[in-house]
């Protein structure tokens, strides 16, 4: 989770009230005895962090049923109370996202058991009907990317995706034996029909055909009408990887759009991420980024494991902050995630709404049905016209910088690309222990063999 260190410090300049405070506070302003409980418990760094954080919800809960109405001193004192509160269950739902519980899992063996288990779901009539270089068929491309995040640490994307992939194919909100197709083509450019497939199945195969055909020039591809599609990065590190210069967008439609405007109350986009890359004779140099403050995936494993988010993530239709991740996914009146960066985060998620909507094919008054992922990607071959080693140079001036925090600069993915190298060496990957479980149990149910 990002901004760590800028909420501890954040932390750090609000204040907490001290037991005896509290107890002035219950004496001479009538605050009940279980809000001075809840909050002497949730700031008690003694306990363990799990018991201060619902110690910490529901002092939260108290003061927001006490606070309506009140004004002067004691609704200052509720203002108080609720951002001490606020900081200290942000900087608690942190320190347990971070240390969540992990399983160690063979690497070939959470490729296996991920694409069985969504085989499985298909049913035994499913076949392979797309062809997809480098994969025995489409659940063992989409398994890899799910596993790929949880070896980069982004296990927002990774294995906690799916019981809901589990549970589309299931109820046929994804078509597993969609046929991707070309519906427009010309010397430049070809536009992608998903066929209601899997997002990661048809971005797949319109890379590989927009790598066949930039060699020596650029080449752009576009599609629409596909489930969930993942991380960008996994798409724009292949492209890299063979020279090319990549840019990438992603947006969604339905239900999945989750985001606005700074101050907007209805939700008009999706997270919108998009990607550059450019190669470096190795793996390339790949970021990838959401336009919103946070990916809908963080918030959704922040929901699943009772945790809350920082303050500056979701806000509520009442134009309120709110912590509650569960709050993004009320069927009446949802939280909006906010916009990175205020209005140029949303300025970004504009361009990438109208950049792939004209595109990929969308029509006026046509909108596209829940949960499915539009895309572009746009290829440039820098064999013969750039110098690769400028990236190097760069990458050192970057290492070199005088930093307050003291640790040297990086380019953006190499982080990532390290722990997938060490993966590779070790065979191991790190995946939240409620994550793999829960793959484990929907292997368990699909799969003839456990």
């Amino acid at each position: 989770m990002a901004n760590l260190e800028g909420l501890l410090a954040y932390t750090e300049q609000v204040v907490h009230f001290t037991p005896p405070e509290l107890g002035e506070l219950v004496d001479h302003f009538g605050f009940p005895v279980n809000l001075a409980a809840e909050y002497v418990k949730a700031t008690d760094a003694d306990l363990d962090a799990k018991k201060r954080l619902e110690s910490a919800k529901k002092a939260l809960q108290l003061i927001d049923h006490m606070r309506s109405g009140e004004n002067g001193l004691r609704g200052k004192i509720f203002d108080v109370l609720t951002a001490s509160m606020l900081a200290t269950a942000s900087t608690l739902s942190i320190h347990l996202y971070e240390s969540m519980p992990m399983a160690d899992v063979p690497c070939d063996e959470a490729y296996r058991i991920t694409a069985e288990t969504l085989r499985g779901a298909a049913g035994p009539e499913w076949r392979s009907v797309n062809r997809l270089n480098g994969f025995a068929d489409e659940f063992d491309c989409i398994g890899r990317t799910l596993i790929d995040a949880d070896i980069k640490r982004n296990p927002t994307h990774g294995a906690n995706r799916m019981p809901d992939y589990v549970d589309a194919i299931v109820n046929k909100r994804v078509n597993t034996s969609g046929v991707v197709s070309v519906k427009r083509s010309r010397n430049d450019f070809m536009r992608f029909d998903g066929a209601a497939n899997f997002g990661q199945v048809g971005v797949q195969i319109a890379l590989q055909e927009a790598m066949r055909r930039a060699k020596g020039r650029s080449f752009t591809v576009a599609g629409r009408n596909m489930y969930h599609a993942g991380r960008l990065e996994f798409f724009v590190r292949q492209a890299v990887q063979q020279g090319f210069l990549c840019i990438a967008m992603l947006n969604t439609g339905g239900r999945g759009r989750v985001s606005s405007y700074p101050d907007g109350l209805d939700p008009i986009m999706g997270t919108n991420p998009f990607s550059f890359g450019v190669p470096d004779g190795k793996n390339g140099i790949v970021f990838d980024m959401a336009t919103s403050a946070q990916t809908e995936g963080l918030v959704n494993v922040c929901k699943a494991n009772g945790l809350v988010l920082p303050m500056w993530i979701l806000r509520g239709h009442d134009n309120r902050p709110t912590t509650n991740p569960a709050d993004l996914y009320l069927a009446q009146n949802p939280a909006i995630l906010l916009p990175a960066g205020a209005h140029k985060g949303t300025g970004a998620a504009e361009m990438v709404e109208l950049m792939i909507d004209q595109t990929s094919g969308r029509q006026v008054g046509q909108s596209p049905p829940a949960k499915t992922n539009a895309f572009y990607l746009h290829l440039l071959d820098l064999k013969g016209i750039a110098d690769i080693g400028i990236v190097a140079e760069f990458a050192n001036k970057v290492a070199s910088i005088n930093t307050a925090s003291g640790k040297p600069g990086r380019l953006p993915g190499t982080r990532g690309q390290a722990a997938l190298e060490e993966a590779h060496r070790t065979n191991i990957v790190r995946i939240p222990l409620e994550s793999w479980n829960a793959v484990l149990t929907l292997h368990k149910e699909h799969c003839t063999k456990a």
